[in-house]
């Protein structure tokens, strides 16, 4: 018969895990924002590179999770570029990037850092696609809208000076008029057949050149504002209401606005063509 203290430790033993129990902390690790601190929100804007992103700050090699803040789409990128540090502006998207979050250079997003799983540094590396990523909820969306910055730069047009109203003419004194001579009286002339009215038409817009994207916003008040002050349009594409300059004849006139409008605190504007 086993001692007391053959008891205690047969009861401590089978309270211990077994050798089979995985580890704690065991299991996939996160794909994204693990270890990493960086998050900021702004409006997107537009690299000149074939795939991932372009940042001021974090290293290139690095990755990030950029979320649109109009539909809530996320994708895992690589930073390949450094770009130029603006207000408002925390990243660069290449075309294919824009092309995957489904919006324009200039829409608003919320930029993470993460560390993607190998697989997906693999992918990104290779310049592929990684793993898709599950949308951002509305609420998340809301609540992050409120932290974007204001729309700056855009200077407030000034009112017109007003024009000078030239004084009235003073009145002359009324000279008696001569009495008319009495003429002999002659047959009424035919009326003129007046000519019809030739219509003028106005020239239609050019239906093919280019033309000056500013931003894609989400709210039609604030890219009406935006395009009063800017001297443009609005078109509506889905749920996005896009701010545009133009169209332009040729790429040079195009070019022109684009660098005016980068002056006035646009830099995300960026030249589209119009088929």
């Amino acid at each position: 018969m086993p001692s007391p203290a053959d008891l205690f430790a047969l009861i401590l033993a089978g309270a211990a895990p077994g050798q089979d129990a995985p580890p704690v902390g065991a299991g996939p690790s996160a794909a994204s924002n693990e270890g990493e601190r960086y998050d900021a929100v702004g409006y997107a804007g537009a690299a000149e590179i074939a795939t991932g992103a372009a940042h001021a700050t974090l290293p290139v090699g690095s990755f990030v999770e950029v979320t649109s803040l109009d539909t809530g789409r996320t994708v895992l990128l690589m930073v390949k570029d450094a770009a130029a540090a603006r207000a408002g502006q925390p990243i660069a998207l290449s075309a294919d990037a824009l092309r995957q979050l489904g919006v324009d250079a200039g829409a608003p997003v919320r930029v993470r850092g993460a560390r993607p799983s190998p697989p997906d540094v693999a992918a990104l590396r290779n310049g592929q696609p990684a793993t898709a990523r599950l949308d951002a909820p509305p609420v998340l969306l809301v609540g992050l809208r409120k932290e974007l910055p204001a729309l700056g730069g855009a200077s407030v047009p000034r009112p017109a000076s007003p024009v000078a109203t030239p004084p009235a003419p003073k009145p002359q004194a009324a000279r008696p008029k001569p009495e008319p001579k009495a003429l002999p009286e002659r047959a009424p002339a035919a009326a003129p057949t007046p000519k019809p009215a030739i219509a003028t038409r106005p020239k239609p817009a050019p239906t093919s050149g280019w033309a000056v994207q500013v931003a894609a916003l989400s709210s039609e008040p604030n890219a009406r504002a935006l395009a009063a002050q800017l001297g443009g349009r609005v078109s509506v594409a889905g749920k996005l209401y896009r701010v545009q300059l133009g169209p332009f004849a040729d790429r040079a006139a195009a070019e022109a606005a684009r660098a005016a409008a980068a002056r006035r605190g646009q830099a995300g504007a960026a030249l589209v063509r119009i088929p």
